[in-house]
């Protein structure tokens, strides 16, 4: 999901001009030049599975290939399978010693593909412009229809951000987020599911009747960025975008995150 600014370019695709980093934002189904030259035959850079496969990746991602021994294919299929399950139990988990940013710290900006929406790619987090794989934009400059952005939402007020798993339980905080945005009309609640998918999600939305903005983290990104050990993790920003209350590690009661948005707006007016 990084590109240039929206509004730039031709109808449908952030950058007009072409891409502007390791991963552009594009619209759903929409093929990039390379997706093209691709479909027409083999070309140099495209991992093995041509346009099937992605061949861009984000800054840190590597490629291990797949041992073709007797047991190595088993072994490499099992190695994948432990990796996805610690890696939900790690964020399902019950929080120790760490409780995320500390109030006054910054946070983070982002800008991620919006779960109601068409725009694909991953998360720009870029503070200035040419970060190459955090983004070549400002994260804070992403905007537009499809975009879900942190900066947008504290411009108007103070935000509670909710970071996801969609998985077991986890979701459910989302339920209750969307109840007190209609007590808190001057708050704005977001949630962000990492390494989520737009399908997944969708059918979240609709089987919990959910209309606050909802976005996805394709590969995690926000993770290391807002320090996330647990599901849920909630975020109290204010409008100056910084962390006015410890995060909550686990789902609190609607009565408990009533409180504690009573007391962002309390702060905020301060």
């Amino acid at each position: 999901m990084r590109g240039r600014q929206g509004g730039q370019g031709p109808r449908g695709e952030l950058g007009g001009e072409g891409p502007r980093g390791p991963l552009r934002w594009r619209r759903a189904g929409q093929r990039t030049a390379d997706e093209e030259a691709a479909a027409s035959g083999p070309s140099q850079g495209l991992s093995p599975g041509g346009a099937d496969r992605p061949h861009l990746q984000p800054e840190g991602f590597s490629h291990f290939p797949i041992q073709t021994g007797r047991y190595g294919r088993y072994v490499a299929i099992l190695g994948v399978v432990l990796v996805a399950v610690l890696t939900v139990l790690t964020l399902l988990r019950k929080p120790s010693g760490l409780s995320g940013l500390a109030p006054g710290e910054r946070a983070p900006p982002f800008a991620v593909p919006a779960a109601r929406g068409s725009i694909e790619g991953a998360a720009d987090i870029a503070v200035r412009s040419d970060e190459g794989a955090r983004g070549l934009v400002p994260a804070c400059r992403e905007r537009g229809a499809g975009i879900l952005n942190i900066c947008e939402l504290w411009e108007r007020g103070p935000v509670v951000l909710a970071l996801f798993v969609d998985s077991g339980s986890c979701p459910r905080v989302l339920s209750e987020m969307q109840a007190l945005s209609e007590r808190f009309p001057a708050v704005s609640f977001a949630a962000v599911a990492i390494r989520g998918h737009r399908r997944q999600l969708l059918s979240l939305l609709a089987r919990e009747k959910l209309s606050i903005p909802v976005g996805y983290d394709l590969y995690g990104t926000l993770t290391p960025l807002y320090r996330d050990v647990s599901c849920p993790q909630l975020n109290f920003i204010d409008r100056r975008g910084r962390i006015a209350q410890r995060a909550l590690l686990r789902r609190p009661s609607e009565a408990v995150l009533a409180e504690r948005v009573r007391a962002l707006l309390r702060e905020s007016d301060e």
